[in-house]
């Protein structure tokens, strides 16, 4: 009888008054890069979060990281559509009660057609090659969390952003929370909600333009592992790659990894491929691991 109070209670506390497909308006309380507080004319609170905020077309027009939050400034006005609860980091019984703006759900509401009334990306229908627009959420040292939609995000690595190596190397001067990016899924791994992505541009026939890297080019990477075997390096489309300790230095050096760690940015001069699996070189990826210098 006391489980039963309980879980009738926590269905209490998780129950809205807004119902999904209710039009609904509000007030702004709080407007961060990308997302916003909405205090609702029921005095419920909600989110809108930046990914539901315009249609995928109209969003990868966007060029201005702070478009959202001048377009919901503290005290500003809200109308927009109730998608419905989502739970939060914080544990089963705290949820979110959250709102979309979009324009084709804003009209599917009202009862008309719209032509274009995409659903909000979800973590099982995510395809690797697929095309997703989404925004910077955070910025980290070697990697750029991307939202894609209010429950979904993905990963970033240094290594397959778009631009010249000085961009790779400094990601927090070349991304910005709120800013529009357009990518390309790599991998998805459901089991831990983990979604790799790559700015890297496609050709006409739908290939990467990033093709591996031929013997005897230069690849930018990320080291990920050190030992005494050598490096492991990460390079773009999650490919692998490997130097011993004998290919790290020109000539005999004593401590030949002073100054090498995970997460140092190297340029490497490609050999060839290694009989290793790239699997083997921790931290997944797939193919025949690459053999550097």
């Amino acid at each position: 009888a006391a489980a039963a109070a309980a879980a009738a209670a926590e269905k209490k506390a998780h129950k809205s008054k807004a119902q999904p497909g209710e039009t609904l308006t509000g007030i702004v309380m709080h407007s961060s890069p990308i997302s916003a507080e909405i205090k609702l004319e029921s005095g419920e609170r909600a989110r809108l979060h930046i990914t539901e905020w315009l249609d995928a077309k109209e969003a990868a027009k966007l060029t201005d990281a702070g478009a959202f939050a001048a377009a919901y400034p503290e005290g500003g006005p809200f109308s927009g559509v109730v998608v419905g609860t989502q739970p939060t980091p914080a544990g089963k019984r705290h949820h979110v009660l959250e709102v979309t703006a979009r324009p084709s759900a804003v009209v599917a509401a009202a009862g008309a057609a719209h032509p274009d009334n995409p659903q909000a990306v979800d973590l099982a229908s995510l395809q690797p090659g697929q095309t997703v627009q989404g925004f910077v959420q955070e910025v980290g040292k070697g990697h750029v969390f991307v939202a894609l939609s209010p429950t979904v995000r993905g990963r970033l690595h240094a290594t397959d952003c778009a631009g010249p190596p000085a961009r790779l190397a400094d990601l927090a001067s070349a991304f910005t929370p709120g800013q529009p990016l357009r990518c390309r899924v790599l991998q998805v791994n459901r089991a831990t909600r983990q979604v790799d992505l790559s700015e890297q541009a496609l050709d006409s026939g739908g290939k990467p333009t990033s093709a591996p890297p031929a013997a005897g080019t230069l690849a930018t990477g990320c080291v990920v592992r050190t030992g005494s075997d050598g490096v492991v390096v990460h390079l773009a489309e999650g490919r692998r790659g490997r130097a011993c300790l004998a290919d790290i230095h020109d000539t005999y050096v004593d401590k030949a990894l002073a100054g090498i760690q995970a997460g140092t940015m190297v340029r490497a001069m490609v050999l060839g491929e290694s009989a290793v699996p790239a699997s083997a070189g921790g931290g997944g990826g797939g193919g025949a691991m690459l053999h550097l210098s």
